[in-house]
């Protein structure tokens, strides 16, 4: 993620932040209209992709997946994945490359050492799910 920031901004030449920027692997035209968001707490394995036109909601527990109208549905109360096949095959198939970017993005932090900061502060991070 911190890669994906960096190429954003304009900002080059900090390749140890990993190989790979979210960029790399979607259309950069799509950035801009784009949020992907994930639970970390209670239910990690909830994952989200919206759009200004649809939410895609990825329950990666049981490969439960809901597609919402946020034009049309803005509460999204009104379930309409087999109505729009091709758009959750779409917004899936993005998610995914999210998801598995995200997961290289925290394997490189697993790897970090953290120095030079005291055991509350470490602590209050891992309470914020920042570390393991």
């Amino acid at each position: 993620i911190p890669r994906t920031i960096l190429d954003l901004l304009g900002i080059s030449g900090y390749d140890s932040f990993g190989d790979e920027s979210i960029l790399d692997i979607i259309d950069a035209n799509e950035v801009e209209d784009l949020v992907f968001s994930e639970t970390l707490r209670n239910r990690p394995y909830f994952k989200k992709i919206k759009t200004p036109e649809y939410s895609l909601i990825y329950n990666s527990k049981n490969d439960n997946i809901e597609l919402y109208d946020v034009i049309n549905d803005t509460d999204e109360l009104i379930e309409i994945s087999e109505e729009k096949p091709m758009i959750v095959e779409e917004m899936l198939s993005i998610l995914l490359k999210l998801m598995d970017d995200v997961e290289k993005e925290k394997k490189i932090y697993d790897e970090v050492e953290i120095i030079g900061v005291d055991s509350s502060t470490i602590e209050e991070i891992r309470g914020l799910g920042y570390v393991d």
